[in-house]
C-alpha cells in the first residue's frame, strides 16, 4: 500500500489452517519481513511456535525461513528489522533445563550470524527495537520481578551494556512495547488498574518519566510508533 492509501494488494505468504502472519516488515531494498505462528498439538493451551520469515516483494512465492525452533515447540517470533535492513531482532523460545526461556537474539537479515543477546527470560510478546543508529535495541521483561512487573531494558547491539531503564516498583505496572525516539528518549505503554493503558516517555539513562496521558479510561490500544524514517548518519 501506497503512504495515501493508494496500490492497496493483499500479499500471499502460503499461509493455512491456524498459521497466523504477523510483525511484517519492509526493508529498505523491498525485502518482506515477517513472523509465521503456528499451533502445536500439545497438551498446554496456547503452545505455539514460530519462525521468521523473508520473501522478496516481487516474487512473494519466494518465501525464505531464516530463522526457526531447533526442536518441538520451540519457536522464533516479535521480528523487528534494524534501520538499515541488515539486521534482524526476534524473541525467541528454546528449552532450558528445567523450563522453557524467551530471550532476544539478533542475526543477519538472511539468519547467518546469530547470537543471543539475553539470558532472563520472560521477554515480552513486542520484541525488541531498534535504536535509529542500530547500535542499541530496547525491550520490556519481567524477569527481575518474577513475572509479576514488566520493566525496559536497553542492552547493546552485540550484547553488551544491559542496562534497566524503569523501575515502577507499583504491584500490577507493566512498561511494555517500548520505540526509541529519533533523540534517543523511549515511549512506552504503562499498563496498570486492568485495562488502564497510558503513554509514557522516559530517557535511556533512567529519570525524567513523563506521562503522555493521563485520563482515567485511556487505553492505548497498540504499540506506539514514533516514524523512525532509518538510519541516523
Amino acid at each position: 500500500m501506497a503512504p495515501d492509501g493508494s496500490a492497496q494488494s493483499t500479499v500471499e505468504t502460503g499461509a493455512v489452517g491456524d498459521q497466523e502472519d504477523k510483525f511484517a516488515q519492509v526493508t529498505p531494498d523491498g525485502t518482506l519481513v515477517y513472523a509465521t505462528l503456528r499451533p502445536f498439538g500439545c497438551d498446554d493451551e496456547g503452545c505455539t511456535t514460530g519462525q521468521v520469515m523473508t520473501a522478496d516483494l516481487s516474487d512473494v512465492a519466494g518465501t525464505e525461513e531464516v530463522v526457526a525452533g531447533e526442536k518441538y515447540g520451540e519457536g522464533a517470533w516479535a521480528v523487528n528489522v534494524s534501520p538499515d535492513g541488515q539486521r534482524i531482532s526476534y524473541v525467541k523460545k528454546s528449552y532450558g533445563q528445567d523450563k522453557a526461556e524467551h530471550d532476544v537474539y539478533v542475526a543477519n537479515i538472511d539468519g547467518s550470524g546469530e547470537q543471543r543477546l539475553t539470558e532472563m527470560g520472560h521477554i515480552s510478546y513486542s520484541g525488541a527495537e531498534w535504536s535509529p543508529d542500530g547500535q542499541r535495541l530496547v525491550f520490556s521483561s519481567a524477569a527481575d520481578t518474577g513475572g509479576e512487573n514488566h520493566e525496559l531494558y536497553v542492552v547493546d547491539a552485540d550484547g553488551n551494556n544491559l542496562t534497566q531503564v524503569t523501575n515502577s516498583e507499583l504491584a500490577g505496572h507493566d512498561c511494555i512495547d517500548p520505540v526509541f525516539t529519533n533523540n534517543g528518549e523511549i515511549v512506552f505503554v504503562d499498563k496498570h488498574n486492568g485495562p488502564n493503558r497510558q503513554l509514557a516517555i522516559v530517557s535511556e539513562d533512567g529519570p525524567g518519566l513523563e506521562y503522555l496521558t493521563e485520563e482515567e479510561d485511556f487505553h492505548a490500544l497498540g504499540a506506539p510508533d514514533y516514524g523512525v524514517q532509518g538510519p541516523v548518519e
